[in-house]
């Protein structure tokens, strides 16, 4: 990924004042694609989970990657599926998506709503 122009990575460093070590730390990551049809992809998160809730890393890293793809003038960016909450914080519209699937052994698929209910 490194090697290929379309992908960069947002890194968030947490300064030395506010870690525990004394010295900068990173504490997140962002890999974004960028798609020659004009679309910024933020692909992949990386976070430090000792910092993640008590900075806001999650949030930051959207935030800076909406920063980021207007600066690099794209006209729209793909979230993805998950984390609908804090997207939307951030002015993100939610497109619904349903699949469909057929399996040839519904076993595991029991095994998954026995797991489920007894939760």
């Amino acid at each position: 990924m490194s090697c290929d122009k379309n992908w960069e990575f947002i890194v968030l460093n947490l300064k030395s004042e506010y870690s525990n070590r004394h010295q900068d730390k990173p504490v997140g990551v962002m890999f974004s694609y960028k798609n020659a049809g004009g679309t910024y992809v933020p692909s992949f998160v990386g976070m430090d989970y000792d910092y993640a809730y008590e900075h806001q890393v999650y949030r930051q890293l959207l935030f800076q990657t909406v920063k980021r793809a207007g600066e690099l003038g794209f006209s729209t960016i793909d979230f993805g599926m998950t984390a609908g909450f804090e997207k939307r914080k951030i002015g993100a519209h939610v497109t619904e998506k349903v699949a469909y699937i057929q399996a040839k052994d519904n076993f595991p698929f029991e095994q998954l709503e026995i797991m489920e209910s007894k939760g």
